[in-house]
Order: C-alpha cells, then sequence, then structure tokens
C-alpha cells in the first residue's frame, strides 16, 4: 500500500510499463537526449525502472532509477506539480557502464523544463500500449482448470488463441 507523507519519501510499488514512473522515466530520458551533445546518451535507449520513489512536497518529487539498453543506470528527479502544470527534470546523473563508477552529471546548472501536456498525452499512449499485454496475461491465467488438463484441452486453447490473433 502506497501511503504519503509529506516530506518523506516512499516507495512506488508499480514501475512496470504503463505505470508513471515508467512514462516518467522514458520522457524525461528522451528529453535529455533531445539536448545533450553527449555521444553516450545518445546511443542509450530506455529499459526500465529499476526502482522508484516519491516525495509530496509542493507537488510530488520522483526519484527513479532507470536501467539503460545496451548499458548503464541513469538517476533522476523529476519535479511534477500537476495545478501548475510543472512538470521539470531537477537532476539527471548517468552512470554508462554497469561496472564504472564515474557518473555523469546531465542537469548541470538548471532545471530542465518538460512539457507536462505532452507528457499526459505519452503516458496514456504507453498506458495503452502496457494494457493489451496485461490483458493477454489475463486470459492466460484466467483459463479454466479443465482446459489446462489433456491433449485436447492444450488444443482448444491454442485454437482460440489464434482466432483472437
Amino acid at each position: 500500500m502506497n501511503t504519503q507523507n509529506a516530506g518523506g519519501n516512499t516507495p512506488i510499488e508499480v514501475v512496470g510499463p504503463g505505470s508513471r514512473a515508467d512514462s516518467l522515466a522514458a520522457f524525461a530520458v528522451e528529453a535529455l537526449k533531445g539536448q545533450a551533445n553527449d555521444i553516450t546518451l545518445a546511443e542509450l535507449q530506455f529499459d526500465k525502472v529499476k526502482h522508484a520513489e516519491q516525495q509530496v512536497v509542493a507537488g510530488i518529487n520522483y526519484r527513479i532509477t532507470a536501467a539503460m539498453q545496451p548499458h548503464g543506470v541513469m538517476a533522476l528527479t523529476v519535479f511534477e506539480q500537476s495545478w501548475t502544470n510543472t512538470l521539470e527534470i531537477s537532476s539527471a546523473t548517468l552512470t554508462p557502464s554497469d561496472v564504472s563508477f564515474a557518473a555523469v552529471n546531465l542537469v548541470p546548472d538548471a532545471h530542465v523544463a518538460l512539457d507536462s501536456k505532452a507528457f499526459e498525452q505519452f503516458h496514456a499512449a504507453r498506458l495503452a500500449a502496457a494494457q493489451p499485454a496485461a490483458a493477454e496475461t489475463a486470459d492466460k491465467a484466467a483459463t479454466p482448470p479443465q482446459e489446462k488438463l489433456g491433449v485436447v484441452g492444450w488444443l482448444k486453447s491454442k485454437l482460440r488463441r489464434r482466432a483472437r490473433a
């Protein structure tokens, strides 16, 4: 259960595809890549959120650790104040390799402003893309027990899946 206490950090339990933390990290990475002249960053892609927590202040600070592809980790702090449409990257640090201790500060002087309305559209699209995968997993889990047994049940489920495709 996610309980929020003003000023304290609270772990975010749901960080998978379609989650707000996942969308914030992906959106922030793309914004940083658009601004940076760093070749290392240009070669990397957002992979997934490894860890996230939030802090309620005069808005919400999201602290997100994101895995990058093909390697590396990015630590992000994104501030959101929904009632003023404020969305900005407060800090971003890239560790280009899993075996390196060197870190590149991607927001050295000021915060990086993000378009909050564009983010909401981006998040809605990622959420919609994640829902069919979740529905397919739920369909597989909801297969009646009698169909899990025997060749006939296996064949029926295979034909049903093929008919949906």
